[in-house]
């Protein structure tokens, strides 16, 4: 009898310690959507398709006044494994914000940024490698601010 508790002790402690370290999936539409929802303001604005070598987001976040509005949201782009082995592409930091905001949230610092104009939305996007290809796929990638267009997220 013993011997069956702990038998059944042992896969529900594995169970239970699987459910405490389940972390939000940064590439679901629901943690999406649960990150625009923080703050009314700037809507985001990313690729339809990701360009080769990265994957989806591993951060969402988003710069507010005091009126807790947000003026600015960020995400940032990691390489996947392969792509990132001997520095062949590195992360990618964005940033969205209202064309006409005067705040100057996103910082534009001139350099190795791409901007783009979506719908209402600049997008600046810091480019932490010099590698041309990289470069020339952030530039042509289809961005959208629809979430349902976009194809990385589940």
């Amino acid at each position: 009898m013993a011997i069956a508790v702990i038998g059944l002790g042992g896969p529900l402690f594995w169970l239970a310690g699987d459910l405490v370290s389940v972390e939000p999936d940064p590439a679901s539409r629901e943690y999406v959507e649960e990150q625009l929802a923080m703050a009314s303001g700037v809507a985001i604005a990313v690729p339809v398709d990701l360009p080769p070598g990265y994957e989806p987001p591993g951060f969402w976040g988003y710069s507010s006044g005091p009126d807790g509005v947000a003026r600015s949201r960020q995400a940032t782009f990691f390489p996947t494994e392969d792509y990132g082995m001997n520095d062949r592409i590195q992360g990618v930091q964005m940033c969205m914000e209202w064309p006409n905001d005067d705040q100057d949230n996103c910082g534009h610092e001139r350099g190795n940024t791409v901007e783009r104009q979506v719908d209402d939305v600049r997008v600046v996007i810091w480019l932490s490698d010099r590698n041309p290809a990289n470069r020339a796929a952030w530039q042509s990638v289809p961005f959208t601010t629809d979430l349902n267009r976009v194809h990385w997220l589940h």
